[in-house]
């Protein structure tokens, strides 16, 4: 039998228990609501805007099919914007940031969010399926902490701006896809410091530097942020890459083959190099150019220098009589590209290796240097150009044509480059 003071005692052993289930379960209620008011998020929007072409596709989560997108139209986390060729897209982010989205790239909006109650942070991320987005990122203002993550793989790359990392800048992702295997990255910061991170190791970047991470997770050594725009310059795999062409002189398709577009093997010191030659031995009255062009489709986000350069050798042209095409050299380099009002644009420049005749008994002295360049004849000679003073300035390199125009001519052209120092020029 339980005796009185048993019972009063078991009673007040309950009482404590519960008081104290109680205080636990207030400590864990109050604990809580203070995590979920500190650290609670919330999804934001964002705004893509076309800035180029009319080949910009969205899809959202909910969505079955690609909508077209032809004006400004909001956007959200989950979302994926895919452009074709011709075509660059900008998202504006919620607290400023942008995202420009160049051509042919696949990109998804994984993460777009901020803190619900408080100005704690903010977070951005984005996987890039294939192409290249620049990432502009804003400094945090209000937030304690801001971070922008771009995932491909298992391989990030992270830009964090917070009150003791002040790191905010600009930086390049680009999905270099490789025959075969996986794709590759190459990350490229503009400005601010940027970690390249993969199970294998990890890199800190700052500003004008580079790396590409392999599709084992190993990350090469930091060089400077220079991109090569041109795709098999050295023609090592042939003519890939580019498409060659015939055409009369007033731009028209020829409807028959009089010169032709072969690779050839020259000697070079101990080995070996592919150059591309534009032959025709004819010296019929027509004046024909045949070349080959290729499709660039990069935006120059922000740049100190473009560089072409190229080896070029010219064996044998024919002189330019009174009344012919001034402007028919056995080289023509031309660059298509849109300026940064969107304005189509080429800068063309020509090669050659004998002084242009007007009459049979009248030479021109000086062909103007802005419109052509004299080399020595039957031999190669290396050619840099710096066109970072191009005028309009190009925001988009659109494409590459290497031709010879004329009557007669023997031209080779090896070892060709369009290099973009991505750097971003700060106003002195």
């Amino acid at each position: 039998m339980v005796t009185p003071i048993v019972q009063v005692r078991r009673a007040w052993l309950v009482v404590g228990v519960s008081f104290a289930v109680f205080i636990g379960l207030a400590t864990l209620s109050v604990a809580g609501g203070l995590w979920v008011y500190r650290h609670a998020t919330e999804p934001e929007d964002g705004m893509l805007h076309v800035v180029s072409g009319r080949g910009a596709l969205l899809r959202s989560p909910s969505d079955s099919y690609w909508r077209l997108v032809v004006s400004d139209t909001r956007i959200r986390e989950g979302d994926r914007v895919s452009t074709a060729l011709g075509t660059v897209v900008r998202l504006t982010l919620f607290d400023g940031s942008s995202v420009e989205i160049t051509e042919n790239t696949d990109v998804r909006v994984v993460t777009m969010r901020s803190s619900r109650f408080l100005r704690r942070s903010k977070l951005i991320a984005l996987e890039p399926l294939r192409g290249t987005i620049y990432i502009s990122m804003v400094p945090r203002e209000h937030f304690r902490f801001s971070q922008t993550i771009v995932r491909r793989g298992s391989t990030t790359v992270s830009m964090i701006d917070g009150v003791d990392q002040p790191e905010a800048g600009a930086f390049i992702v680009e999905v270099r896809e490789r025959a075969g295997t996986q794709a590759a990255l190459r990350v490229a910061v503009l400005a601010g410091v940027a970690t390249a991170t993969t199970p294998a190791e990890s890199q800190r970047l700052t500003a004008t530097q580079q790396v590409e991470v392999g599709v084992d997770g190993l990350v090469s050594n930091v060089e400077s942020a220079t991109r090569e725009l041109i795709t098999n310059g050295d023609f090592n795999d042939g003519l890939g890459g580019w498409f060659d062409f015939e055409r009369n002189i007033d731009g028209t398709a020829s409807d028959e083959r009089s010169a032709g577009v072969e690779l050839v093997q020259d000697n070079a010191g101990a080995g070996v190099k592919t150059s591309v030659e534009f032959l025709r031995a004819s010296g019929d009255a027509e004046v024909v150019g045949i070349g080959i062009r290729q499709r660039i489709g990069t935006t120059l986000q922000g740049y100190s220098s473009l560089i072409l350069d190229f080896e070029a050798r010219i064996d044998d042209e024919q002189l330019m009589g009174s009344g012919e095409t001034p402007g028919a050299f056995p080289l023509n380099v031309e660059i298509n590209y849109l300026d940064i009002e969107g304005q189509e644009r080429r800068w063309r420049h020509g090669y050659y290796t004998r002084r242009v005749r007007i009459t049979a008994s009248e030479e021109r002295g000086t062909v103007p240097n802005e419109v052509a360049t004299q080399i020595d004849p039957a031999k190669w000679q290396r050619i840099v150009f710096d066109l970072r003073n191009l005028d309009p300035r190009p925001r988009q390199i659109t494409s590459v044509v290497v031709y010879a125009s004329g009557k007669r001519y023997a031209t080779r052209v090896a070892n060709l480059s369009l290099s973009n120092s991505e750097f971003i020029e700060h106003d002195d």
